[in-house]
């Protein structure tokens, strides 16, 4: 604390920006008088080290008008010339980051820019900035998610330097290549990488880059949730910053601060303790201002897990009050109000837990989207502990949209492993048809060679013989050639056909999984729940759906018309309807929720005047806690729910959710609400299911005795035991429907 809130901090900062401008109007003065162009491009470059990119950007042109101006000048030495090519490339790489940080990721210009620095670099030999230009780019191509061209760029990149000998930039591409391999899921590649890359720094001697590179596998096996063995290799990258005397601070604080953040996800918080205070320590004498904030907000988090929230919370006011100080409340406030906020709520505060919670999000404009999602929910939970609901509720459909742009991230970053992985395979096949092209032509080149030889030496006895079997066997060759051919185009056309059908399953799959409520959200509203979800297909035609409003909590497990995709798409037309019935027209009662569903599903599928039958069958649960009430409507399907080993059944309206000859209004049936009451909905995929020693159905007896003599366990051991029976009864027989079994213990 001494070393961050000293009264005179606010005046150095406001004294050091005032000698920067004086630096910065200087600088130019002298680029205006100066007639030598060497030297006006050096004062340049110190122009840009003290100013912003906005502010650089206007004087970018008239910098590389004086480089060309020098570079022409025949008087020029080797090595002058060398130098200046090297301060044109820094300059267009300079231009990349502004075009970059101003246009995004794949801006055609930045690009070119890049690509000529690179060319720039080469030719000034400036090995290292040549590696570190090539990283920018594959950079570039990560973030527009063409991972093969990143892949081709670091191999490139790594070629040019093991060309040039240069052990650091080919030590920088083995790691580059460790971390590309970890992000798309291959941990063999990645960790063989890092070994060859461990292995070059020793011969390097560089006890800093051998540090970094323990962090980056530390890191890699953390994404992994391999947390132990992230532990060995954290605990190596901090011994070796120990070594080297406390140099380049931030990358030694994330060591130190993701091995403390390991030790917390196992649940080792002494040990996460004993690391935090370390590096808060060594930060302090530092004047390392941001590994000290770190330090302290992650030790806060620390002692709040471990149960000792006053501790947490004093600790956490006291780094709020530095920030305060410093003026760095808008830079850094959110994460302090936000542990805030987790102490009070952890301490039972739910009062000073929400007061904390919305300085939070009104400093969290712009924060990253799974920043938000995390904060959102936060925010729901204590809410919903202050039982401020409607705020609870205003936050739960917030964090719902941050899941869907996260899902939507997932989805693209799949997205762009699965179309890196397939391009990947093209090429290597195009290069195995090659290769094979290659061996064909050399055994081809081998038997004429042969046959000129016995030729030359059976000359006059066999040559008539000779000339004839090569003319045959060219032709036949020929034939074979273009045979071979055909059957390659058409495998090739099917396995395009079949990759583009799985691809937009799968994707389909993704899309699906979106409109299913989160297993957190049911564990919410009713802790003690168990959902078995297993479509037949990639895609399914049963869904689960759940929804708060208020007190009331609604949760159902639907059966659409058909499954695989044609039961998908019905599913997502079906849970929007029974979105809107509740949120749009603001419906409660379970009979009225289905009367609207249905017509909205109707309405849906008879917009084109088709005689469209599709919709869906469905067993909705109502659940009011605070007014002990339950209410429940079912279209085909039954509620099931066990009292003292008692199986209750209530019978469902014989209608489906969709289009019927005679329609009528659904029924609603109250039941009594007793603690210790097991419910059970489910379609009716698992009794249907064939298997077992003679190949017949499962049937709903078998199903109600396997509920009712398995109630009294825990819910997971309940779904344990269905699910390990239900695979048991098909056996190798086919799965003939989706199944979806929902149970909920008061």
């Amino acid at each position: 604390q001494s070393a961050f809130s000293q009264k005179g901090l606010k005046q150095a900062m406001l004294e050091s920006e005032t000698q920067t401008q004086f630096q910065k109007d200087s600088i130019l003065k002298l680029i205006s008088i100066t007639k030598n162009d060497t030297l006006r491009a050096d004062l340049y470059f110190e122009f840009f080290e003290l100013t912003n990119q906005n502010e650089w950007i206007k004087y970018f042109p008239l910098l590389i008008k004086n480089l060309d101006s020098v570079l022409l000048n025949k008087k020029v030495s080797v090595i002058e010339h060398n130098a200046l090519l090297d301060r044109k490339a820094r300059a267009l790489r300079f231009y990349y980051y502004y075009d970059n940080s101003k246009n995004g990721a794949g801006s055609k210009r930045g690009i070119e820019k890049l690509n000529e620095a690179i060319k720039l670099f080469k030719e000034s030999g400036s090995h290292a900035e040549v590696a570190q230009t090539y990283v920018n780019l594959g950079d570039d191509y990560f973030r527009q998610g063409k991972l093969l061209d990143q892949l081709k760029i670091l191999q490139e990149g790594l070629k040019y330097e093991t060309e040039n000998k240069f052990n650091r930039g080919i030590s920088r591409f083995y790691v580059q290549l460790q971390i590309f391999y970890a992000n798309i899921g291959d941990t063999t590649q990645s960790l063989g990488y890092f070994e060859k890359a461990i292995n070059l720094e020793k011969v390097i001697a560089d006890p800093t880059r051998e540090a970094r590179g323990y962090f980056l596998t530390g890191l890699t096996y953390s994404r992994l949730m391999k947390h132990q063995q992230a532990i060995d290799y954290l605990l190596r990258s901090v011994e070796s910053f120990k070594k080297e005397n406390m140099q380049q601070k931030n990358r030694m604080g994330e060591s130190y601060l993701l091995l403390g953040d390991e030790f917390v996800k196992i649940k080792e918080y002494d040990k996460a303790l004993t690391v935090y205070q370390e590096i808060i320590d060594i930060s302090t004498k530092n004047n390392d201002f941001r590994n000290v904030f770190y330090g302290t907000l992650s030790k806060g988090k620390a002692k709040s897990l471990k149960g000792e929230a006053k501790e947490a919370i004093q600790i956490h006011n006291d780094i709020l009050k530095i920030t305060k100080e410093m003026g760095a409340i808008k830079d850094v406030g959110k994460h302090i109000y936000k542990e805030l906020a987790q102490d009070h709520y952890q301490a039972g505060d739910y009062a000073n837990a929400k007061k904390n919670m919305d300085l939070a999000l009104s400093l969290s404009a712009g924060s990253p989207v799974l920043e938000m999602y995390n904060t959102e929910a936060l925010a729901c939970k204590i809410d919903s502990a202050a039982h401020d609901y409607e705020g609870a509720y205003k936050h739960y459909y917030k964090t719902n949209n941050l899941k869907q742009q996260l899902n939507n991230d997932e989805v693209s970053r799949l997205a762009a492993k699965d179309r890196f992985i397939s391009e990947l395979n093209n090429v290597k096949t195009e290069q195995e048809k090659q290769n094979a092209i290659n061996d064909e032509e050399k055994k081809k080149q081998r038997v004429i060679t042969y046959s000129i030889t016995i030729g030359l030496v059976l000359i006059g006895v066999f040559a008539i013989f000779v000339l004839s079997s090569l003319g045959k066997s060219r032709k036949a060759n020929k034939i074979i050639a273009q045979q071979k051919a055909e059957v390659e185009e058409q495998k090739h056309l099917v396995d395009e056909k079949q990759k583009e059908i799985t691809d937009s399953i799968n994707y389909a799959q993704r899309l699906q999984q979106a409109i299913l409520p989160p297993k957190e959200f049911i564990s919410q509203h009713v802790p003690h729940n168990f959902v078995l979800y297993k479509p037949k297909d990639i895609v399914a035609g049963d869904f689960y759906w759940a929804e708060s409003i208020g007190n009331l909590f609604f949760i159902a497990a639907a059966d659409s018309t058909g499954h695989g995709v044609p039961g998908a798409m019905v599913s997502v037309v079906c849970s929007n309807a029974l979105n809107r019935s509740v949120k749009e027209f603001k419906l409660v009662e379970t009979n009225k929720i289905l009367d609207k569903t249905r017509e909205l599903v109707i309405e849906t599928f008879c917009k084109n005047n088709a005689n469209v039958k599709d919709g869906m069958d469905i067993s909705l649960l109502c659940i009011d806690k605070q007014n002990k009430k339950i209410s429940w409507s079912g279209a085909n399907n039954p509620l099931w729910y066990v009292q003292n080993k008692e199986l209750k059944e209530i019978k469902a309206d014989k209608q489906p959710i969709g289009k019927t000859d005679d329609p009528k209004p659904f029924t609603s049936h109250e039941i009594e609400y007793k603690d210790d009451t097991t419910f059970y909905l489910f379609t009716d995929g698992l009794p249907d299911q064939f298997g077992g020693a003679k190949g017949k159905k499962f049937k709903y007896k078998q199903f109600s005795d396997l509920l009712v003599n398995n109630s009294d366990l825990l819910m997971q051991q309940q779904v344990d035991l269905m699910d390990k029976t239900f695979e048991e009864w098909k056996g190798k027989l086919e799965q003939v429907d989706d199944v979806c079994v929902i149970g909920i213990l008061l």
